[in-house]
C-alpha cells in the first residue's frame, strides 16, 4: 500500500469491506473515499522542507518485537500513576514512555540535540462532524517536544516515566477538533510540520515517531476461513520508528521498535524486568 493513497487505517477498513463482500454480507458503512479530499485538498508541496528522509535510518538496523502483555502494561500504568503529572494514563502512552525512557538512560541519543517525539494520530473521531468512514489519509503528527536527554539524568526512573508519559499525552491530546479546522483554515498542520523539519534538518533536534494501529479492526477482517491468526507488517526500516499494534486477545501490545543489533540486549533485559522493579 502506498501513503500516497491511504493510511493504515483506510487499509483495513477495505480489506474489512471486501471481506464482508466475500462472505455475502453488507456493511451498515462503507469507506466515503472522496471524504478526506473535501476537507482538506490536494495541495502543490513542491516547496516544502518536509521530508521523510530525516528519519531514514542505516542498513545495520533491525526490528524486533516486544509484546506487552496485559500484566506488563499494568505494572507500567500504575508506575505511571504515581504521581499527580499524570492520571490514568493509557495502554500507548506508558509504552510509548517506555521506549523512550530506555534510549534516554542508556545515553543512545545525542545530548546535544533536542528530542522530539512524535505521535501518528488519527483525525477521524476527533473531528466535528466526525470522519469515521473517511477513506485516504486521516492522520496527523503530534509532536511532543522533550528537551534534551541530560535534563533526564538526575530523575529517578519512576519521574522520567511520569515526566515522558505527561509529555506524550499533551503532544496526542493537541490534535483535537479546534486544531483540525485551523488546518482547514491556515494549514496550521504544515506549517508545523515545517518547524519541526527545520530542527531536524538543522542538526538541532531528533525525532523518535510512534504509529500506534491499536484499536485498528485488523482481526476482524475474514474473507469466510476465519479470522486472522496473527497480524503484522514488514519492516520499514527508520530510524526511531516504533509500531504499536493490539495482540490478537485484545489485552496487549505488540511493539515494533527499529534499532541498531548493538542495542538489542539491553532492550530487552530491561523489557524483562516490567514489573519487577522500578
Amino acid at each position: 500500500m502506498s501513503h500516497v493513497v491511504a493510511d493504515t487505517l483506510s487499509l483495513v477498513e477495505f480489506m474489512d469491506a471486501w471481506a464482508a463482500t466475500c462472505r455475502g454480507e453488507n456493511r451498515k458503512s462503507a469507506p466515503e473515499f472522496g471524504a478526506m479530499a473535501r476537507y482538506f485538498p490536494a495541495q502543490d508541496l513542491s516547496d516544502s522542507n518536509v521530508s521523510p528522509s530525516l528519519l531514514m535510518g542505516d542498513d545495520k538496523l533491525v526490528t524486533k518485537r516486544f509484546v506487552f502483555d496485559k500484566e506488563k502494561l499494568a505494572a507500567l500504568k500504575q508506575a505511571a500513576t504515581g504521581s499527580d503529572i499524570v492520571k490514568d494514563p493509557t495502554r500507548v502512552e506508558v509504552v510509548s514512555a517506555f521506549i523512550l525512557k530506555y534510549f534516554i538512560e542508556n545515553n543512545l541519543l545525542d545530548a546535544k540535540k533536542s528530542l522530539l517525539a512524535a505521535h501518528m494520530v488519527n483525525i477521524r473521531p476527533r473531528a466535528s462532524p466526525s470522519l469515521e468512514n473517511a477513506f485516504g489519509n486521516g492522520c496527523f503528527l503530534g509532536a511532543a517536544e522533550l528537551g534534551h536527554p541530560d535534563q533526564y539524568y538526575s530523575l529517578p526512573a519512576v519521574a522520567k516515566l511520569q515526566e515522558l508519559v505527561s509529555k506524550v499525552r499533551r503532544a496526542i491530546r493537541t490534535i483535537n477538533d479546534e486544531y483540525i479546522r485551523e488546518t482547514e483554515r491556515e494549514d496550521r498542520y504544515l506549517s508545523d510540520l515545517g518547524k519541526l523539519s527545520d530542527l531536524m534538518s538543522e542538526g538541532e533536534a531528533d525525532g523518535f515517531v510512534f504509529s500506534s494501529w491499536c484499536g485498528f479492526p485488523m482481526y476482524e477482517v475474514d474473507f469466510g476461513w476465519g479470522r486472522p491468526v496473527w497480524v503484522c507488517t514488514t519492516p520499514l526500516l527508520m530510524k526511531h520508528l516504533v509500531i504499536l499494534m493490539s495482540t490478537r486477545d485484545g489485552n496487549g501490545i505488540e511493539a515494533l521498535i527499529n534499532l541498531l543489533p548493538n542495542q538489542l540486549q539491553s532492550l530487552e533485559n530491561q523489557f524483562k524486568l516490567i514489573g519487577t522493579t522500578n
